[in-house]
């Protein structure tokens, strides 16, 4: 299969409507090769390395830089050389898990007729857990990502009490929150190893001013949830007994650093690489409360919680950065290329 070289990637032309871009990426029916390539469900094109494949969404039907692999109604794919993107716009529904299991799973075979790794993100259902189990388990070179939202939350939520019947609304997100037999089948694939890390997906839409324009048009809400600033506390009190730091670690930094392309200068301390360091305090109690966080949003999906643990000191390349989850004020860092 000829593969010839691209410098953009453009995720979105010829007229898909935000709301499909938004569910073909946020519903794991995006596959990637290691060193990915750079998505964003609202920036039309982004700069690519010469030595990264660049996925095209095209209404052309399947092709790889041009070379046909495939003819089929609805998915639309373009690709260069290392890194697969697909959306099945016909049969894809966010709101529907049967879809979105279908779209991992065709992702999945995707990857494996192109002999490329796929890296899933937003793994929320059981269907799409047990379809990475079994690719993982005949060797193909599958990453799988969630959320800690996935991981903690339920349907249930959707009929929370509150803003005139809207609480409900800061829930809206892509895809949204599953029954709780998709949440215990997440939280065991990540005892078991199968879930290579846990980002975010942070989105941070205000609930008033925001979110409630979609008051009486549910289709007007803002896709999207507030997640960063709480991810470590909520997984290491979520996961309190079953999962220690050496895992934590390897979930949230570890492997994002290896799967992106930013290993060895990153999720590792050891000579040579970025002093990015965190001090964890495992005996900190205290509560998520919208009312003390830093992140600049009106509300958090983990209001009243317990937290267990916290981040005592955060040093980033060597620099004090935060302590106890405020800011010094200092802003170090630099871009890590890919």
């Amino acid at each position: 299969m000829g593969r010839s070289q691209s410098q953009k990637i453009e995720l979105f032309p010829g007229g898909v409507t935000r709301r499909q871009a938004i569910a073909g990426l946020s519903a794991a029916a995006v596959a990637a090769c290691v060193p990915a390539a750079a998505f964003a469900g609202t920036t039309p094109t982004a700069p690519a390395p010469a030595n990264e494949t660049v996925i095209v969404l095209s209404d052309d039907g399947i092709t790889v830089n041009d070379d046909p692999i495939a003819e089929e109604p609805g998915g639309k794919v373009y690709a260069a050389h290392d890194v697969v993107y697909y959306e099945d716009r016909d049969s894809y529904d966010s709101g529907n898990p049967y879809g979105e299991g279908e779209a991992d799973e065709r992702a999945i075979n995707l990857a494996k007729a192109a002999n490329a790794p796929l890296y899933i993100v937003h793994l929320a259902n059981k269907q799409g857990v047990e379809a990475v189990t079994k690719a993982k388990d005949e060797g193909y070179e599958i990453y799988a990502e969630t959320c800690p939202q996935y991981l903690t939350l339920d349907e249930t939520r959707y009929l929370e009490e509150g803003d005139d019947g809207f609480a409900g609304a800061k829930y809206v997100m892509s895809p949204p929150l599953r029954k709780p037999s998709d949440v215990r089948a997440l939280r065991a694939a990540v005892l078991a190893g199968e879930v290579d890390s846990i980002a975010t997906d942070h989105c941070s839409f205000n609930l008033h001013g925001q979110k409630d324009r979609g008051r009486g048009d549910f289709t007007r809400i803002p896709n999207g949830g507030p997640g960063i600033e709480h991810r470590p506390a909520v997984m290491a009190t979520a996961f309190e007994g079953r999962l220690g730091p050496v895992e934590l670690a390897r979930l949230m930094s570890e492997g994002p650093a290896r799967v992106f392309g930013m290993w060895p200068r990153k999720g590792r301390l050891a000579p040579g690489a970025d002093a990015d360091v965190c001090v964890w305090d495992p005996r900190a109690r205290w509560t998520i409360s919208a009312a003390t966080q830093q992140q600049a949003v009106d509300y958090t999906p983990y209001e009243g919680m317990e937290a267990h643990g916290r981040a005592h000191l955060v040093y980033v390349g060597g620099v004090l950065a935060a302590r106890d989850g405020a800011p010094t004020g200092a802003r170090p860092g630099t871009y890590v290329s890919r």
